[in-house]
């Protein structure tokens, strides 16, 4: 079973490579997402509380037509798990 802070490392750096891969800049992102872009870099740097994290996942998954057990398990943190 993972622990939290390993949950959080795993979203935080999925979320940095799907902006990234996507060539996105924070406040591109976070407009999308419907977040501020001060919370955005929280998130990249896994500071937000997990509800807000989790509802953040789905809007991803609904934006980017990502899984959302790849944020957690961290396995597919490489960019090619991206569909475009």
């Amino acid at each position: 079973m993972l622990n939290r802070k390993k949950i959080m490392n795993a979203v935080s750096e999925n979320l940095s490579a799907i902006r990234q891969q996507h060539g996105l800049t924070r406040e591109e992102l976070a407009q999308i997402l419907r977040i501020s872009p001060a919370d955005l870099q929280k998130l990249e740097a896994a500071e937000l509380p997990p509800h807000l994290s989790l509802q953040i996942v789905f809007d991803i998954e609904r934006e980017f037509h990502i899984h959302p057990s790849d944020f957690f398990t961290g396995e597919d943190a490489q960019p090619d798990f991206i569909q475009e």
